[in-house]
């Protein structure tokens, strides 16, 4: 019994001195630091944790010290962060996982529904250089390896929706090895529907309201539809899009795309209301430029803005003039804003769109036609009772809470139509996956109800609205965030995640008729894949399949999509 004891502590007194020199060679270690600054989140409160800051920054003389700042500023939303990241860059400036973890905060953490771009590529790129000066130099330790791979897929994440990329630019020769960053991108999404519903619209049940209500009224028919009217109103709309675009990137300039998107819809539009079962093809051809930037004021608050102009030209969508165009004029401001507020984010965001549309034919008393669009939201992002938020690499996972309005007005001579949504939502987007099934699998629910109105200035027979609950269940069958931090070597195409989503909507009227009372359900597909860190080109797909019933008119739908993308 006492030789057993005094095996028991020579052992403990080994393990103990393990632990310790365990430490002393990982002191410097970033990636050690940042287990550090997770470990203080989950032993301390906010509260606490900013007085250990608030102690640390009276103390801290070294990049070591810095750096854990920085890491703890993160968790806590203290956009001060960043300071202390720089700090930690410059006490000690041949560090690259300092550059990396700084990018990772930007590209992750930050910007309003956007990445600090500009800011998160300069950091990678520069931690890239760093590892090859180190390696001239022989002075790499032994983390190094794994800063290099990760730099590489996180790369891979900040260009996702960019495309591919067509011409890079020299930015730095090191022995004899250039480092390009991409200049300018292509991206190319293409997409086949069969859908109620145009591929940019979701109200399909309001649509075919408004359809009917204007059919049987004074203007047209003057009298109700039948039932089996009714019914085939109720249709299929076959589709295909094709959007293609060129990005042009160079550091901290505004972003420009020039794109270009072709759009086939069998059965879009009723083209004469007297005779509201039959229907007519629509096409659209759209040019246009667009310029964005992401950017921060005075390290308090982040803001996204983006500019469109675009050149429709639309034909099939004039009643009685089913072979006629229509000439669109469309400008667009995009501009969100985001703030922490302690470890949570704040979202809002504003879209405001102006049609200016010349309609193809001479008719007096319609000839003014114009249409706008404004749209706001806002979003909360609870992240303070989830700590391994931080610890995610490509996304940010808490509980979201969202609501927004949407306010259509369009103009057809002296009447306008009026269509607004009203929404509110949750969405719980870290929850685990099933148990003994695999480690590499979470899940994510998505509640929204929403309230779609229409209106019709002097006719109060035109007025409708649905009422629709919505929910999404995603299930992630290959987790993004629990696999592949780093990029294999070799070539080909690595599988970055790949999701089981089922959707379920349920419509009913809240005012006006309810003819078109319908429930939805489907299952569908999404896989994300990339190519090399020499390419860093990633790639969408999905396929679903809903089925749809309108139960008071005895009708079923079978509806489908495809979809394929380089770039988003």
């Amino acid at each position: 019994m006492k030789n057993n004891l005094i095996i028991i502590f020579i052992i403990s007194i080994l393990l103990k001195s393990t632990y310790i020199i365990a430490q002393e060679v990982d002191k410097d270690n970033p990636f050690a630091l940042e287990r550090q600054a997770e470990a203080i989140i989950l032993e301390y409160s906010y509260s606490q944790v900013r007085e250990i800051v608030n102690q640390k920054k009276q103390e801290a003389t070294t990049a070591v010290d810095f750096f854990l700042i920085a890491e703890l500023m993160k968790r806590i939303g203290n956009y001060q962060a960043t300071e202390y990241y720089e700090k930690a860059i410059q006490a000690d400036p041949s560090e690259p996982a300092y550059e990396l973890f700084y990018a990772r905060y930007l590209r992750n953490f930050r910007g309003p529904q956007r990445p600090l771009f500009p800011a998160a590529e300069k950091h990678y790129f520069r931690g890239l250089l760093k590892i090859k000066q180190n390696k001239i130099t022989q002075t790499q330790k032994y983390w190094d390896r794994n800063t290099e791979g990760q730099i590489d897929r996180e790369l891979v994440t900040l260009y996702q929706e960019d495309g591919f990329p067509l011409i890079k630019r020299d930015w730095r020769t090191v022995d004899n090895e250039v480092l390009g960053k991409p200049l300018t991108f292509l991206t190319s999404v293409n997409q086949y529907v069969a859908n109620t519903t145009d591929l940019d619209r979701v109200d399909d049940t309001r649509d075919f309201t408004s359809e009917a209500l204007f059919a049987q009224s004074t203007a047209r028919l003057n009298r109700n539809l039948t039932t089996n009217e009714l019914r085939a109103i109720i249709r299929v709309k076959n589709q295909f899009e094709s959007f293609n675009r060129l990005r042009f990137r160079y550091d901290a300039f505004p972003v420009i795309d020039l794109f270009y998107k072709y759009r086939n819809i069998d059965n879009a539009v009723i083209p004469n209301f007297f005779e509201p079962n039959i229907f007519q093809k629509t096409k659209l051809h759209e040019f246009g430029i667009a310029v964005e930037k992401p950017f921060n004021v005075n390290n308090y608050f982040d803001f996204f803005i983006r500019g469109i102009y675009k050149r429709i030209d639309r034909e099939g969508n004039i009643e009685f003039f089913p072979n006629n165009k229509d000439d669109i004029n469309q400008f667009e401001v995009t501009a969100a804003a985001s703030k922490n507020i302690g470890p949570d984010k704040i979202i809002f965001q504003v879209n405001y769109a102006y049609q200016d549309i010349n309609p193809d034919y001479d008719i007096p008393e319609i000839i003014s036609r114009d249409r706008q669009i404004f749209a706001a939201s806002l979003t909360y992002q609870l992240y303070r009772f989830i700590p391994s938020v931080y610890e995610q690499r490509f996304t940010t996972r808490g509980i979201d809470f969202f609501g927004g309005i949407a306010l259509d007005k369009e103009r057809y001579g002296t009447v306008d139509v009026h269509k607004k949504n009203f929404y509110l939502g949750t969405a719980f987007k870290g929850l685990p996956g099933l148990p003994k099934i695999g480690k590499e699998q979470s899940c994510e629910i998505r509640v929204q109800p929403t309230i779609f109105t229409a209106q019709v200035d002097g006719d109060s027979s035109q007025t409708n609205a649905q009422y629709r609950t919505n929910v999404l269940f995603i299930y992630r069958l290959l987790d993004e965030e629990k696999h592949l931090f780093e990029i294999p070597k070799g070539s080909g195409l690595y599988l970055a995640f790949a999701h089981l989503v089922f959707p379920f909507r349920h419509d009913v009227a809240i005012d006006g008729p309810d003819y078109f009372a319908n429930f939805r359900m489907g299952a569908g597909l999404d896989i994300k894949f990339f190519l090399n860190s020499n390419k860093r080109t990633s790639f969408l797909a999905s396929a679903g399949y809903d089925f749809q019933r309108f139960y008071n008119l005895n009708k079923e739908m079978s509806l489908f999509k495809f979809s394929i993308g380089m770039g988003f």
